[in-house]
């Protein structure tokens, strides 16, 4: 019995009735469990028990004196993973029950066996399972060899944790066909872009802005990262490849990512087919969970452009200030919306977004756009909102509408901000005061 998915209370009454069973001659229980969640059981039925006893708590030891046998399942090894992902791959293009499958399980399992002789499935084992789905199978085997080392370490060889995340990629790729992008969306690119996803999302959030902001959704800092990754596979010394000189092209906020050794190893996992060189767009929209990473297109170049130098930083924002002032009503409406759905996008808020100095441009030519401002930062979450939420937006040359619902934000913040927020809501705050008094 698996224990893992009952709640506290039923868990323990389980655990209790096995109890009184554990003497019966003959009979013996078998326990498949997570020891962390009976450990919090115990804690939750017996609230009053001190922490520990001697060198262990008393919800471990409960545990130990229930079971005389104690077997912990080993994560799997990398040429284990490549194994089970080949298998959970094969198994969705092959019925279950079909001979070629049942012959494929069979040479996975003689190949668990002896995981230190590194032997692994081979093409040649996987077509031989059904000679008319050749295509098909090739393409997984590449993706299996792919994908099987990065999930493996990002997943800590965990097989429940590395089947949700390949039904999430098939999942995926059945709703991106769904909606007419089968052509647009490739099922190994899809993959490598939701591999950066679940194991470094502050990366693949960078790359989804970036290729959401530029005309044909390619990221060049992708090509320089590529290209580092690629002059640097190994250095015959068992030790880490460090970056060369081209990861210096990187920008600051990337720059330390180069460094990092799973994210330059996925950089090459297809050298034929290099992401830099791709359109995004498709693969982000498929992959977007947050509201506002996938911005909205727009078939004027001048938008594009605006987005494109805005996400650049404040300098790029300057560059296209009279393009900003130049917009027409749908367009600067487009703009605001993509802009502030970018930001929404960012996991945090600490550090001002460069699309918020794009915002204040266009709020500060289109005065139109105040109040929405204001109903905008209103809705951020204050916890850790930086302090440029409070400053750059010049709420006092707003009408009075907007001016007033500015007025209770930046007293909000000025109250209940963190102190950062504080201090320049205060400031800010004081400073429309004073020109409401003159």
């Amino acid at each position: 019995m698996s224990l893992d998915r009952c709640l506290p209370k039923t868990a323990i009454e389980t655990l209790e009735a096995i109890r009184l069973f554990l003497f019966t001659p003959q009979t013996a229980f078998v326990i498949a469990t997570d020891e962390a969640m009976i450990e919090y059981a115990v804690r939750h039925h017996f609230p009053d028990l001190p922490a520990s006893a001697g060198p262990t708590t008393y919800a471990r030891n409960y545990l130990e004196k229930l079971t005389q046998v104690p077997f912990r399942i080993p994560a799997l090894g990398v040429e284990e993973a490549k194994v089970y992902v080949t298998l959970l791959l094969a198994q969705a293009i092959l019925s279950e029950t079909s001979q070629g499958f049942a012959d494929l399980v069979e040479k996975a399992r003689a190949i668990i066996r002896t995981p230190w002789l590194s032997n692994a499935l081979t093409l040649g084992d996987l077509t031989a399972a059904d000679s008319k789905k050749q295509v098909e199978l090739t393409a997984a085997y590449r993706l299996a060899q792919q994908l099987g080392a990065s999930v493996a370490e990002g997943l800590e060889g965990n097989p429940r944790q590395i089947k949700r995340f390949l039904n999430a990629v098939t999942l995926r790729k059945a709703v991106a066909d769904a909606r007419g992008l089968s052509k647009e969306v490739e099922l190994s690119i899809l993959a490598r872009i939701m591999l950066i996803e679940r194991f470094r999302p502050e990366f693949y959030a960078h790359v989804a802005k970036q290729a959401m902001a530029a005309p044909g959704g390619t990221v060049q800092e992708l090509k320089v990262l590529e290209t580092s990754a690629a002059g640097s596979v190994g250095s015959g010394d068992g030790q880490s490849a460090k970056p060369d000189a081209d990861a210096k092209e990187l920008p600051p906020e990337v720059a330390e990512w180069a460094s990092d050794e799973w994210l330059r190893n996925w950089a090459r996992l297809d050298p034929e087919r290099p992401l830099s060189a791709l359109d995004l767009r498709p693969y982000v929209f498929a992959t977007r969970d947050k509201k506002g990473i996938f911005a909205r297109g727009s078939s004027n170049g001048t938008v594009d452009k605006i987005l494109s130098a805005v996400s650049s930083g404040p300098l790029g924002t300057t560059q296209v200030d009279t393009d900003i002032r130049a917009l027409g009503e749908p367009d600067a409406k487009l703009l605001f919306t993509t802009l502030a759905d970018q930001i929404l996008a960012t996991d945090k808020l600490n550090g001002a977004p460069p699309q918020f100095g794009g915002l204040c441009a266009l709020v500060r030519h289109h005065p139109r756009f105040q109040g929405q401002l204001v109903g905008f930062l209103s809705n951020l979450p204050t916890e850790d909102l930086g302090s440029w939420a409070a400053a750059g937006w010049n709420p006092q040359a707003f009408e009075e509408g907007p001016k007033a619902r500015a007025r209770e934000l930046l007293q909000t913040w000025a109250s209940k901000g963190n102190r950062q927020l504080h201090i320049v809501a205060k400031a800010t705050l004081k400073t429309l005061s004073a020109q409401g008094s003159r």
